[in-house]
């Protein structure tokens, strides 16, 4: 007898490594989600091929000054691709300010609850913007 499939889905683990036997590690469940977050965070748009649309595109914040009302704008992109790109949960919440141990990085950690199970789910990640503007 086999085992069911994870609702929340298996595949390649982000970022791209190997595992202990040397082979790309995968991930899967709550893991996957998160990382499938993470994937929507830092990827630009029209990187992906085939799905123009795909990911928050937060690399165009680069040039952008390290401050609360570039922060907003990047909240409203995450919130439009989470919404668009990764049905298996329900955005809660989006926290971006400066990283206090990089000036030039934001630290952007989204909240949400899986669909299926209502459990709480947070992933984290760093963006890099400019700390003054230009």
């Amino acid at each position: 007898m086999s085992a069911r499939p994870d609702p929340l889905g298996q595949g390649l683990g982000f970022p791209l490594r190997p595992d202990a036997e040397g082979a790309l590690a995968t991930a899967s469940g709550e893991t996957h989600v998160a990382q499938s977050i993470a994937l929507i965070l830092l990827t630009a748009a029209g990187e992906r091929v085939g799905l123009s649309r795909f990911g928050a595109g937060l690399d165009r914040f680069l040039m952008e000054p390290n401050v609360a009302g570039t922060h907003a704008r990047m909240a409203e992109a995450i919130r439009t691709a989470i919404g668009r790109d990764e049905p298996r949960v329900t955005l809660e919440g989006i926290d971006i300010a400066a990283d206090p141990e990089a000036p030039d990085h934001a630290r952007v950690t989204v909240t949400a609850r899986l669909v299926t199970s209502g459990a709480p789910l947070a992933t984290t990640v760093r963006v890099r913007l400019v700390p003054g503007g230009w």
